[in-house]
């Protein structure tokens, strides 16, 4: 099985992207845990649940169960990867150490990290302005960078074309390991 991730700044277009290799290309793809995780909790009642002391780790778990629960005999891409739950989290004991926990007992083939697109997308869930979403992209980067993997930077180009980026990334790099 190879594992795929989508990763940059909230409301850079990752899920239309997976939606679109899902629906055009039949790929198999792992929606994002923290969008579902605030409809979820949205429905039960609850007011702002990003604010809520166990966001983070209803993510993480929701996150490691999917991972679980992924096909083990075809290609994934995943909407955000473990990895990312580092990016809003502070250094500590609990879900911050359970993340860097998962990080070390499973790698991902390729990380695809998206630029943010410009204009008036659809505002990221949670409501980041911009200047937080630029930092939370420059902290998914340096936290993908770090733990080495190899990367591809996703331009903000029309759907259909950030998917060939992706799809011809992937047809490269597995015709390279092949020879």
């Amino acid at each position: 099985m190879k594992r795929y991730v989508l990763t940059g700044p909230p409301g850079a277009g990752k899920t239309a992207v997976l939606l679109y290799l899902e629906s055009q290309h039949g790929e198999h793809i792992v929606r994002e845990c923290a969008e579902d995780v605030i409809r979820m909790r949205s429905a039960q009642g609850v007011k702002d649940p990003w604010n809520e002391s166990d966001f983070q780790h209803r993510i993480l778990e929701l996150q490691l169960l999917r991972e679980r629960m992924a096909p083990r005999d075809t290609r994934v891409f995943f909407d955000r990867g473990v990895d990312d739950g580092l990016a809003y989290l502070c250094p500590g004991p609990g879900t911050y150490q359970r993340v860097l926990d998962a990080m070390a007992e499973q790698r991902y083939d390729h990380v695809f990290f998206f630029e943010p697109r410009t204009g008036n997308g659809e505002p990221p869930l949670r409501g980041e302005n911009v200047v937080r979403s630029h930092e939370l992209g420059t902290l998914l980067r340096t936290i993908y960078e770090n733990s080495a993997y190899p990367m591809t930077t996703v331009p903000p180009l029309p759907v259909h074309l950030r998917a060939k980026i992706i799809l011809e990334t992937i047809k490269t790099s597995s015709s390279i390991g092949d020879g």
